[in-house]
């Protein structure tokens, strides 16, 4: 009976450390060593890649950006994407200087109600648009905080001269936001939905049964 009790209040604690150390209105997390991993099922099995933040770096725009390093674990080469925050809204870094204003476009907004876009960059002719599709209650990672999140999904959207049209093809990758753990769904056209396994935030391990 001591053992059983002992080892609910040591539950109970680590639950109210992850509360206590994690930003839960944080839809974005961009601490330097922050990591997520996410795995999808595929035909080939399953597949897994995970996603780290190495540090700050000075763009040629002379803005501040953080580093995002993604990396697929059956293969060597690795992506990176450049991420700053202004309040709410989050910037990806473009290095295209012709079409997007100030070599940036805005990635994410957290203002904006359900069904809005916004153009990437005036020179951009296809995929040329974002915007938020919906805002729902998400109770996937209930065990992490107690209580459901409130979710976002954004995805690349595209404009032509009659509408507007939202689906996703090999070029667009929707995700979907969790407040406290960042993106918690990708979409990747080949493999399908890659969902969140395991993350550190701010120097908590969320999970543990996905490390690599």
């Amino acid at each position: 009976m001591k053992t059983i009790r002992t080892t609910l209040l040591f539950i109970i604690a680590t639950i109210k450390i992850v509360t206590a150390q994690v930003d839960t209105t944080d839809w974005f997390p961009m601490q330097t060593g922050n990591y997520w991993e996410y795995m999808a099922w595929t035909g080939e099995g399953p597949k897994y890649f995970s996603i780290k933040v190495l540090g700050d770096t000075l763009m040629p725009n002379n803005k501040e950006y953080k580093i995002f390093y993604k990396k697929y674990f059956d293969t060597s080469s690795g992506y990176i994407w450049y991420f700053r925050r202004d309040n709410n809204l989050i910037y990806e870094f473009s290095g295209d200087s012709i079409a997007c204003l100030n070599m940036e476009y805005l990635y994410l907004d957290f203002f904006v109600p359900d069904s809005t876009i916004w153009l990437n960059c005036s020179g951009w002719s296809d995929q040329n648009a974002r915007g938020i599709s919906s805002t729902f209650i998400d109770y996937n990672y209930y065990n992490l905080f107690q209580k459901p999140n409130v979710a976002k999904q954004f995805e690349d959207v595209y404009i032509d001269s009659s509408d507007t049209i939202w689906t996703p093809t090999d070029a667009s990758f929707p995700i979907v936001l969790n407040k406290g753990l960042g993106v918690v769904w990708h979409f990747i056209f080949n493999d399908g939905s890659y969902y969140l396994q395991g993350a550190i935030i701010n120097g908590m391990q969320m999970e543990y049964y996905c490390w690599r």
